[in-house]
């Protein structure tokens, strides 16, 4: 089976869980990087940890260095870099990973913003999951593709409530997941920079509460039901979903994103060049006052907000689980 990562590197977390058992996985994601303030394609000449195999660009694994090489090492199957500089070449890679794996396709979704559409009010980042459907369309690999997806609500792009109005006719449950592979998979990707990955690894694991997560400032809540993933098809998709605005054989992102943009959506990769804090001063203060005992803080939040001059992550009995210890000044 070929997993490919939608959203960029971050879903391969997800996706490693859920070929655990597959034998004949393989696995693929776009040249993306992320931190806290700034997310953006990879150039492939500057790409580090990559060499190019009769299947596109394979990933040395290595427990240092770049981000994809530290996940390729807890992967169970190779590891390709979609070239986010050259869409003909992703086609081209695609294609021989499709062929190789008998054309059995799962796309790997955190979070559940893949479900959005032009009316979607906070949806931000929709240029790699849009893309990646596109280029599987236009290799006529859709019908044979499964959409997969952990922990809808979690990248606060899309609630809850909203998912389940645009749950595809063959969206259905799946899924039991090892918490003790979970566990130690969450413990060894702690520089992990998705924070929806975490956070549903997390659940997986119990946690429940509300999660401090990015500079919108808005909580999301983490609930039993936030462990789940979800299966779909994604010719059920509806027919404001982003990828369907996308021309066909787009040459580049930028062209995929100018299209984007051109029916309705962020022009997410002008966003992601700085994607500075939008939270005042003022508002940091009462989002930080705001912040009790149990509730959880990511790392990339602190980093947006500066709420690390407020409050320290601190561990628990609770197997890797974090919470906030407020400071006394």
């Amino acid at each position: 089976m070929l997993y490919v990562a939608a959203g960029g590197p971050g879903d391969l977390g997800v996706a490693s869980v859920l070929a655990v058992a597959d034998p004949n996985a393989t696995f693929a994601t776009f040249l993306w990087r992320r931190d806290a303030r700034r997310a953006g394609p990879i150039d492939i000449d500057g790409a580090r940890g990559v060499k190019v195999d009769g299947l596109g660009l394979k990933v040395r694994p290595s427990a240092h260095g770049p981000e994809h090489c530290i996940l390729a090492n807890h992967l169970n199957g190779a590891l390709y870099c979609l070239d986010t500089q050259n869409l003909d070449s992703t086609r081209a890679t695609l294609a021989a990973l499709l062929s190789r794996a008998g054309g059995e396709v799962v796309v790997v979704d955190t979070g559940g913003d893949i479900l959005c559409g032009r009316e979607s009010p906070f949806l931000r980042s929709p240029l790699l999951e849009s893309v990646t459907l596109r280029v599987l369309e236009d290799l006529g690999a859709l019908s044979q593709t499964q959409i997969v997806i952990a922990g809808i609500g979690l990248d606060n792009e899309i609630s809850v409530e909203e998912a389940e109005r645009r749950f595809p006719r063959s969206m259905r449950r799946s899924w039991l997941f090892d918490q003790e592979y979970v566990g130690l998979l969450l413990g060894r990707l702690t520089g992990l920079t998705s924070e929806t990955s975490r956070l549903w690894m997390h659940a997986v694991l119990g946690l429940t509460g509300r999660v401090w997560t990015d500079s919108t400032g808005r909580p999301v809540p983490v609930t039993r039901g936030s462990s789940s993933a979800m299966a779909a098809s994604p010719s059920d998709l509806w027919p404001d979903s982003p990828y369907k605005s996308i021309r066909n054989n787009p040459r580049t992102l930028e062209e995929a994103n100018e299209d984007l943009v051109r029916a309705g959506f962020v022009d997410e990769l002008a966003v992601n060049a700085n994607r500075r804090v939008v939270l005042s001063s003022s508002e940091r203060a009462r989002f930080a006052s705001g912040v009790t005992v149990g509730d959880y803080v990511t790392d990339r939040f602190r980093k947006r907000t500066r709420l690390d001059e407020h409050v320290r992550l601190t561990p628990t009995t609770a197997p890797l689980s974090r919470v906030v210890e407020i400071l006394n000044d």
